[in-house]
């Protein structure tokens, strides 16, 4: 099953990059930041809206098959509000530059709940809370982001 998993992950962030660098991943950034500007260079920002929700809705379908294979059961608990507080977490740990950023910020998120939970069992969300502002206030465009400062330094 875990082997499943990985072969899986890693062709989807593969087909996700791929897209992602396509000239329509292209125009979703482009929608994020002014979305009249796309629709002027006579791109329909409701159609590409459109197949973002179809490419998430099928990588959301993969990974809940997944899980439910992994797990057998399927519980209450996984649909709990603090499932998708650990998604947005995430997120934002990573950032949106890159496919591998979010695969890396979810590894580093599962070591530092490990962590965290045996040092401070009660107090351990709090802890979250506070890598998650200090990753808010001084890297806001994510962990990924200091890879680019690195390269803009070497270059």
């Amino acid at each position: 099953m875990f082997a499943l998993a990985v072969v899986l992950t890693f062709g989807c962030a593969i087909a996700l990059q791929r897209y992602l660098r396509s000239g329509m991943g292209f125009a979703g950034e482009a929608i994020r930041e002014n979305e009249i500007r796309v629709e002027y260079l006579g791109v329909s920002a409701r159609r590409i809206v459109y197949y973002k929700y179809i490419v998430a809705a099928v990588l959301a379908a993969l990974g809940g098959g997944l899980q439910a294979m992994a797990a057998v059961h399927v519980g209450p608990d996984m649909a709990y509000w603090t499932t998708s507080g650990e998604f947005v977490f995430i997120a934002l740990l990573g950032g949106t530059m890159h496919v591998g950023a979010v695969l890396s910020a979810a590894f580093l998120f599962e070591v530092i709940k490990t962590y965290v939970l045996q040092l401070s069992p009660y107090t351990w969300q709090m802890s979250l809370g506070v890598v998650l502002l200090a990753v808010i206030l001084f890297l806001p465009k994510g962990l990924w982001s200091l890879l680019a400062r690195l390269r803009a330094v070497r270059t």
